[in-house]
């Protein structure tokens, strides 16, 4: 190894450089950012479930409810570093009439906190004179007269108070595009994880002759990464979906749900798809088969 004595200077600075640098990209070697793969039910049934007196109000309309299993896996990274996966249900003809699972704040301590605070207090006043004086008969030399007061008081004051612990959002949901869109955001927390299927049930007004539609399923993951040696949040995954929906019980409809679902699927799957088969043809495939789906969509009158 030749010593740094006999080295030029431009030369020192840049292995002075190199042994800053060498730890960080050995860190960014190691530590791999997260990434996330989504996965959905192409397509799911749907059951009516109506109240009275909404059908009494509205005759010519019907609420139907579908629950979405969406997967979600890390393919790279830790699970500590995803942040946050966020959710877009939309439809081009159904109004949103509930959704679950709602808004929900969480916090990591179950009782409340007890803060007790003491203050002390005291109080002290004291004096002394001693001297000499003249007296008409003599006094003995060591005699002085002295006079001394004093008072200690100590008073402690104990104040106690509990205060309720402070609540992160673990749930955020809501709608959006006058409530023909749902969406749901998931936080990252000790009590859940983020990894693994979540349930998301929607209920939607639909006409009172619907059997069957689709729904855009929109995924987006954030989470804690490097971009060019910059620690922060950052998209980690992402993932589009077509949903089919048919009617409990309703057999053409769930047929033409399905067929949505397989030009979904080769969409994806470039081994089931014929060669000469372009990307815009299955693209318009697909399109097609959701043209189909929606002639179960029934009309408002």
């Amino acid at each position: 190894m030749v010593c740094d004595a006999y080295l030029p200077q431009s030369h020192k600075v840049i292995l002075s450089l190199a042994t800053l640098l060498l730890p960080l990209l050995a860190g960014a070697a190691v530590a791999e950012d997260p990434e996330v793969q989504f996965d959905c039910d192409p397509a799911v049934v749907c059951r009516d479930i109506t109240p009275v007196d909404f059908s009494l109000s509205n005759p010519d309309e019907k609420i139907i409810e579908a629950t979405l299993r969406i997967s979600t896996r890390m393919t790279e990274g830790a699970v500590e570093d995803l942040q946050e996966l966020i959710y877009e249900i939309e439809s081009p003809s159904v109004r949103i009439y509930d959704f679950s699972p709602r808004t929900e704040l969480s916090s990591e301590y179950v009782e409340p906190i007890q803060i007790v605070k003491t203050v002390d207090k005291s109080n002290t006043i004291g004096g002394s004179v001693n001297g000499t004086m003249s007296a008409p008969v003599p006094l003995p030399a060591s005699a002085h007269p002295v006079a001394s007061l004093g008072r200690n008081e100590h008073d402690s004051v104990r104040e106690e108070m509990r205060m309720m612990p402070a609540k992160k959002p673990l749930i955020v949901s809501g709608t959006f595009a006058h409530r023909q869109g749902v969406f749901f955001k998931f936080k990252q927390s000790t009590q859940v994880s983020l990894e693994g299927v979540q349930k998301i049930t929607c209920a939607f007004v639909v006409p009172r002759d619907w059997r069957g539609d689709y729904l855009l399923l929109a995924c987006r993951a954030e989470g804690e990464g490097s971009r060019y040696f910059v620690k922060g949040i950052y998209p980690c995954g992402e993932a589009r979906f077509v949903v089919g929906l048919y009617l409990s019980g309703d057999r053409e409809a769930k047929q033409a749900a399905l067929q949505v679902a397989e030009s979904q699927v080769a969409r994806y799957r470039e081994d089931k798809v014929p060669p000469k088969e372009s990307g815009e043809d299955r693209e318009a495939s697909l399109q097609k088969a959701a043209k189909l789906l929606r002639r179960f969509a029934g009309s408002r009158r």
